[in-house]
């Protein structure tokens, strides 16, 4: 029996800071697929619905039109699977198809029920503390728990060469491009552009082209990778374990970094361990830090106080419509918000909340909201992608939310606090 599938949100994604203010979480990219096509690939049921946080209500009902977006019909069947959208299910997992809970490091990551189990629950956040009936079986899930940003990148290169297998492109004519290592590692789709003098080194993993993808000359691409549709590389270094979006423009050097759609890193300049967002645009010259000179492993500022992530490799996690203007360092685990304007001057502060003006270590609230969004506005029209009323209202809401937070005991606030009073 087919189990129809509702992906939740629980309080815990907000430890992705910048990168879920503006998407659900399970619309993030890890490999070469969104969460959520990677968890209904692997479960093999089809999803139905959505819980979600209530600002991105409308937003995940425009672009998941076949979701039941917060307001469900459980009764529409007789039994439920709801899943984590944090969680990664292994290949090939079996939903049970009796009542029951399945927990992983203390959450729930599963829950099969019947309608009348699940019926009382309407808050489109699903609580951590929620109390089921002790008649419900619990288990032990399998898989893994996503739990910080930087777990998107440790993941992201065996995620690319797990999602290889779902790729089967035609055979391509042979190009005047050097491929080294298994030549069927390279997954180069038709309408995908390869210039001459371009290498590809297999022997690590898949390289997956997508189609429109246009590759210039002098570019290097180690595997395990994904270019997704439409995106052009310029001349560009990408080392293992990267998945660039859709429709990016990307020059320079790239490590173990995912970014999503629609983002400009066209000059030379490193990035490395890193997560970014849609629409950030890399000023020439930019850098980030991934490493710390002495080895120690790197700390996070998140909204809820400093995380060790126990890893030697951390770079940045960059929210949506975030620009650097050329020259710009980036320090080694920095949290940057979305829709900030960082200029150069040394080193950038970690922990950048959305809607900053960053001038070397002097900050400031962006303040001009329609201002903001007509420069959003202009950015997406380039691309032929509309500033809708869905999106407007998500980004005046998170404008508002980040005012807010200047007047609150939060990070932001005592980020801005000391600061003005510097």
């Amino acid at each position: 029996m087919q189990i129809p599938l509702c992906l939740f949100e629980d309080p815990a994604v907000m430890e992705f800071g910048p990168l879920v203010q503006t998407r659900p979480f399970f619309n993030l990219l890890c490999g070469a697929f969104p969460l959520i096509e990677k968890i209904q690939k692997r479960l093999a049921c089809p999803v139905a619905a959505a819980w979600v946080r209530p600002e991105l209500e409308n937003l995940v009902a425009r672009d998941f039109p076949s979701l039941q977006v917060n307001q469900i019909s459980w009764k529409d069947h007789p039994l439920w699977l709801l899943v984590n959208s944090r969680w990664l299910p292994p290949r090939s997992w079996a939903p049970p198809v009796q009542p029951q809970i399945g927990l992983l490091k203390g959450s729930v990551v599963y829950l099969v029920a019947q309608p009348q189990q699940i019926s009382h629950l309407e808050n489109p956040c699903f609580p951590t503390g929620m109390k089921f009936s002790d008649s419900l079986l619990k288990e032990q899930a399998p898989g893994e728990l996503l739990q910080y940003p930087w777990d998107l990148v440790e993941k992201n290169g065996l995620e690319i060469s797990e999602d290889a297998k779902e790729f089967d492109p035609p055979p391509m004519a042979p190009g005047k491009y050097q491929i080294q290592g298994n030549p069927r590692n390279l997954l180069l789709f038709p309408g995908a552009s390869v210039e001459p003098y371009v290498f590809f080194d297999c022997t690590s993993g898949p390289i997956i082209i997508e189609p429109g993808v246009k590759i210039k000359a002098f570019s290097r691409i180690d595997g395990p990778c994904f270019i997704g549709q439409g995106t052009h590389l310029d001349g560009c270094k990408i080392k293992g374990g990267a998945s660039i979006g859709r429709h990016c423009r990307v020059g320079g050097e790239i490590e173990n970094s995912i970014l999503h759609g629609f983002t400009n890193k066209y000059h030379e300049g490193f990035l490395g361990h890193s997560v970014i967002g849609e629409w950030v645009n890399f000023g020439a010259g930019t850098n980030n830090s991934d490493l710390r000179i002495d080895y120690k492993p790197v700390k996070v500022q998140m909204e809820t106080g400093l995380v060790d992530s126990g890893k030697l490799k951390v770079g940045c996690f960059c929210g949506d419509h975030t620009k650097t203007a050329i020259g710009v360092q980036i320090n080694t685990g920095s949290n940057i918000g979305a829709f900030c304007q960082l200029l150069p001057g040394g080193l950038l502060p970690r922990f950048i909340p959305s809607f900053s003006m960053v001038d070397g270590q002097n900050i400031s609230l962006r303040q001009d909201l329609p201002g903001i969004l007509r420069s959003a506005a202009i950015a997406m029209g380039r691309r032929g992608v509309g500033c809708d009323e869905a999106r407007v209202g998500n980004y005046s809401r998170l404008f508002d939310q980040a005012l807010k937070n200047c007047g609150k005991s939060s990070p932001a606030a005592g980020f801005f606090l000391r600061r003005q009073s510097a």
